[in-house]
């Protein structure tokens, strides 16, 4: 019996570490992440062991959400990271943001917006027709159409909350950045005061 237990969960973890393998294969990345609903699963479980510690508006929003897609965000500022934000929706806005490890899901913070909004404010799609409208190019343009715009972050001048990370686009060689206002720019701006958490 204990052996069929053992057999079992190692074969819960297998089937775990296939799934995380496959989804970092597919998004072009070598370590292994948490594939998107396990991230959910991870987000959800952080928020409750921690319920305790968030204002009682918090814990409602997060009673009446349901997780929604994951955005995968790379940290270019140490080699390797990355983390999910994970958002809560109620409908189609968002109430509640979750951040957890994209590689071992342990929970890192949370935010509760004051009123219910769209989240993240510039999408995928969004992003790619900002830089073409920017750019006015007509061969840019059909590049930027075959390109998959990642979410970067670190501690900058265009944004300094892990909450608001910015779309990369590489057009002709080169990177563009587009933050979650709309604005568009060439290269990072370091800063001398860092913000941000995590």
């Amino acid at each position: 019996m204990k052996f069929f237990l053992l057999l079992f969960l190692a074969m819960g973890f297998f089937n775990i570490a296939i799934t995380s393998t496959s989804y970092a294969m597919s998004q072009g990345i070598e370590r292994v992440l948490l594939s998107p609903e396990e991230a959910r699963i991870y987000a959800k479980k952080g928020f409750m062991k921690q319920a305790w510690a968030y204002p009682e508006k918090m814990r409602e929003s997060m009673a009446i959400s349901s997780a929604n897609e994951p955005l995968l965000v790379k940290r270019i500022d140490r080699e390797g990271a990355f983390y999910y934000i994970v958002p809560f929706n109620r409908g189609d806005k968002t109430n509640v943001v979750v951040i957890v490890d994209a590689k071992t899901g342990r929970f890192k913070e949370t935010s509760c917006f004051k009123e219910s909004s769209t989240y993240p404010k510039i999408g995928r799609n969004d992003a790619k027709r900002i830089l073409m409208h920017f750019l006015e190019d007509e061969e840019a343009e059909n590049e930027i159409m075959k390109q998959t715009p990642i979410l970067i972050w670190k501690p900058c001048e265009q944004t300094q909350s892990p909450y608001e990370p910015l779309w990369k686009i590489e057009v002709k060689s080169k990177s563009w950045y587009i933050d979650q206002k709309g604005n568009v720019y060439d290269k990072i701006i370091e800063i001398k005061l860092k913000g941000g958490s995590m």
